[in-house]
């Protein structure tokens, strides 16, 4: 089975305005998201994969498997560094 991804259960989030503002008390960080990243942040409320995740913002936004990956890869390397989702199964 392939890596899945997951809210971190020390972090606490809102959306405010259409956006999602995340908050994670650990490392007394917040983040703001831009409308992708807060798309792939709802999504991430149940465990899934990066090829879930691609197919998901491919549905949503109507672009190519290419830059759908490209923006998924990107937005799980830095949520994974600032701690913010984790990896499970």
């Amino acid at each position: 089975m392939s890596q899945q991804y997951r809210w971190n259960t020390s972090v606490e989030s809102a959306e405010l305005d259409e956006n999602w503002v995340v908050m994670n008390s650990e490392k007394f960080t917040i983040s703001k998201l831009n409308p992708i990243g807060g798309f792939l942040w709802s999504k991430l409320q149940q465990s899934l994969t990066k090829a879930q995740l691609v197919t998901e913002v491919m549905a949503e936004y109507e672009v190519s498997e290419e830059v759908a990956t490209a923006d998924v890869v990107r937005f799980l390397d830095q949520l994974t560094e600032y701690g913010l989702i984790e990896q499970v199964g």
